[in-house]
């Protein structure tokens, strides 16, 4: 199986991370991991 990782910048409101798990799921995709650090960039979020 393929693996990829991405990094996404997303808006800081409630749903954003939701709204982007839906467009990963219709394209058959699996979140494995999300790593996300508000200190670092509250706008950047790495998914595997």
């Amino acid at each position: 199986m393929e693996q990829f990782s991405f990094i996404a910048c997303m808006p800081d409101r409630p749903g954003a991370l939701h709204r982007a798990a839906e467009i990963i799921t219709r394209q058959e995709g699996n979140i494995n991991r999300i790593q996300y650090d508000r200190r670092i960039d509250k706008h950047t979020v790495f998914l595997r």
